[in-house]
């Protein structure tokens, strides 16, 4: 008969020396974001300060008269109006509403990191705050906030659900929640 566990390296449990290790911790190792090339731009998102707003106006000209700033891109610029405002691929900036805290509105394009990040700094938003719900017990209230129209869903949710209606939901009672724990057994 074999003895398998003095046969077998001991692996589990051991640790291992990492191939790439001592160049990570040194700084030395080279990631794709480190990559430069000649003529490489670099972009830098503007983002909502508001978990849900209505966009007034976006200003560009003052981050596109900054040095370096090569180009500014809104919803507007990329022609984005035809596009399926439930997809985030196909609508990468917020038209017309944000709808989460840093939902990016413009995008600056710049020849250096700092140009990109100045031309950010300089692009004026004009938001209308919008009342925001985030409990869940608030957001199925009649008197709740509507999700905006870009983001409802094509069909009613009655339609594409299988469970029976919210009326069964019943409020949490707080004895309905138990602290779990967990153990960990060699």
């Amino acid at each position: 008969m074999i003895d398998h566990k003095s046969t077998m390296p001991k692996t589990i449990g051991t640790s291992l020396p990492r191939q790439d290790g001592p160049d990570k911790v040194t700084g030395r190792a080279r990631y794709a974001g480190d990559q430069a090339s000649p003529g490489m731009l670099t972009a830098r998102l503007v983002t909502s300060p508001y978990a849900h707003a209505r966009i007034l106006n976006i200003d560009t000209s003052t981050a596109l008269s900054l040095p370096g700033v090569v180009a500014v891109f809104t919803s507007d610029t990329l022609g984005m109006t035809q596009a399926d405002p439930l997809s985030r691929a196909q609508t990468p900036l917020a038209q017309q509403e944000v709808v989460w805290c840093g939902h990016p509105v413009a995008i600056v394009v710049g020849e250096t990191e700092a140009s990109a990040e100045d031309g950010a700094d300089a692009v004026e938003v004009d938001y209308d705050p919008l009342p925001v719900v985030i409990d869940p017990e608030a957001a199925i209230r009649p008197d709740s906030p509507l999700v905006p129209l870009a983001v409802r869903p094509k069909q009613p949710l009655e339609e594409v659900s299988t469970l029976p209606p919210l009326k069964w939901v019943q409020r949490p009672r707080k004895r309905d929640f138990r602290r779990m724990s967990a153990r960990h057994h060699p």
